[in-house]
């Protein structure tokens, strides 16, 4: 039996024993991820200059993440432990009211209209928000229900009459537990579409964030509110839904566009300039997400190492002013009619990101990274934006500005 025992052991060892052969190499679902990927048994790496003194662990799934195990100068890895205030939908909109209060009472000193830039929402978990709405504003048309941590327009309902839902809800339970006004769209050829914008969270300790121009889906069919509750792919507008749609082949070359596209598509059908297009929805946008992080950095430590690459999703109403939806946390990249023009700017953003978290993280301590991150402004890639660098003093003094009116450690 002992023998036995140690003939199993042996065999346990061989088993984890690193054998001297060629890695497999596979594809993930996350964006960053192309074949370069090899699997070892201390998670996800990049095959990428020398991996002996550090481990670049990329995770497909937030479940995988253990954050007791990260050591900062020993791990990059994405996922970090404040994200689910980004994917809920509920802690989201949280956060956006937690700001405009702050401004609103003089912590912040801030002149950004928060509540400008989302659509009035409310939280079936919260009481008063709850009754707020059935008081106020049930009587009112138009809504989308949503599910609050379900993705892929899966948990959303457009309904005209908010009181069904509320009946519905009493007498089985919360099922769907946010209601968001339906915001009327800005069309483009008479159809409504949303845009998505990525923000790549390239440093945590300094905090860098970078914006990347994303694309646009459109509807297939020209915008009515007939039928507003039964046209559930006309104004959700996911991919997958559309796809279904049979007006889909014929108009499907419509469907997507990159934003610069649709920058030139506002600028011949409806005479607004790029720069126009800049000041109304682009500074808007990246301000907003410069403001939501900061808030993000009063909740938890950031930490040398944590990296992600976030979608931020919204809609443009009728007065050409941008409306966030959601921060989506695993975002997909569409497959295009024209794909070689998209395969070429989105691989160049992949590319680009997996270089600059690297370069930032490799070879360099924290320390170190805080002075190579200074005026990096100058050095970023073509085709990204800077949204906030803490290692550059311009930023650091608008944060300070930001808090000069700051009365406790935490936004209430």
């Amino acid at each position: 039996k002992i023998l036995q025992i140690l003939i199993f052991l042996v065999f346990l060892a061989l088993l984890n024993a690193e054998a001297p052969r060629k890695p497999k190499t596979f594809k993930t679902r996350y964006p960053f991820i192309g074949q370069d990927i090899i699997r070892r048994k201390e998670g996800w790496i990049w095959k990428y200059k020398d991996l002996d003194q550090i481990t670049f662990k990329f995770i497909t799934f937030s479940k995988e993440v253990n954050h007791k195990a990260f050591k900062e100068g020993k791990h990059i890895w994405n996922y970090p432990n404040y994200f689910l205030w980004l994917h809920n939908k509920n802690k989201l909109f949280t956060l956006f009211k937690e700001e405009i209060g702050a401004i609103k009472s003089g912590v912040w000193n801030s002149d950004l209209d928060v509540n400008k830039y989302i659509p009035n929402t409310f939280n079936f978990h919260n009481e008063t928000e709850f009754e707020d709405f059935k008081k106020n504003y049930a009587h009112i048309p138009y809504w989308m229900a949503k599910i609050s941590n379900v993705d892929m327009g899966k948990g959303v309902r457009p309904i005209i009459n908010a009181s069904e839902i509320l009946e519905e809800q009493e007498e089985d339970g919360i099922y769907y537990d946010q209601m968001q006004e339906y915001i009327h769209p800005f069309l483009l050829g008479g159809r409504k579409f949303f845009m998505r914008s990525f923000i790549l969270q390239a440093c945590s300790n300094p905090l860098v964030l970078l914006e990347f121009p994303g694309y646009s889906i459109r509807a297939v069919r020209d915008y009515t509110l007939d039928h507003f509750e039964d046209d559930f792919k006309n104004h959700v507008l996911k991919m997958g839904h559309l796809l279904e749609d049979p007006l889909y082949d014929p108009k499907k070359h419509q469907v997507l566009a990159i934003t610069e596209d649709m920058i030139a598509g506002f600028q011949k059908e409806h005479g607004i300039s790029p720069e126009e297009y800049q000041e109304k929805i682009g500074k808007p946008i990246r301000n907003m997400i410069k403001h939501l992080f900061m808030n993000l950095k009063e909740k938890y430590p950031m930490k040398y190492g944590e990296i992600h690459l976030y979608a931020l999703d919204y809609v443009v109403d009728e007065q050409f002013t941008p409306k966030i939806l959601e921060v989506n946390t695993g975002p997909a990249f569409p497959h295009p009619l024209n794909p070689a023009e998209w395969v070429e700017k989105y691989e160049r953003m992949n590319h680009d990101s997996i270089d600059m978290i690297l370069d930032i993280h490799m070879t360099r301590t924290k320390k170190e990274a805080w002075e190579y991150l200074k005026n990096y402004e100058e050095r970023i890639p073509k085709g990204f934006n800077m949204i906030f660098n803490e290692a550059d003093e311009k930023y650091r003094m608008w944060e300070k500005n930001l808090k000069a009116g700051k009365k406790s450690q935490e936004i209430k």
